[in-house]
């Protein structure tokens, strides 16, 4: 799926570019699962776009709907938040 991405104080991304950060959709959960941002646009300084999922096949899938907000964090640390498009 689909995701704008706005980052905090953190280097974007670059095109292409992969990570894994902690993914939070707010139920508490979803933390626990690997989660996947791969870069596919830069819109301006602070905001990507970026193709979003979970690693495993088995994680909660239905939380990648068009509208839903999640955090995305580096250990305990907020490094951004975005919504799937």
């Amino acid at each position: 799926m689909l995701a704008k991405i706005v980052f905090y104080d953190v280097v974007l991304p670059k095109v292409g570019e992969k990570f894994y950060p902690i993914a939070d959709f707010g139920d508490g959960t979803t933390k626990n699962w690997s989660f996947v941002v791969e870069c596919m646009q830069i819109l301006s300084s602070d905001m990507v776009e970026a193709e979003v999922y979970f690693l495993m096949e088995q994680a909660p899938k239905e939380y990648l709907k068009s509208g839903n907000a999640f955090k995305l964090y580096a250990g305990s640390k907020l490094i951004g938040s975005g919504k799937i498009i």
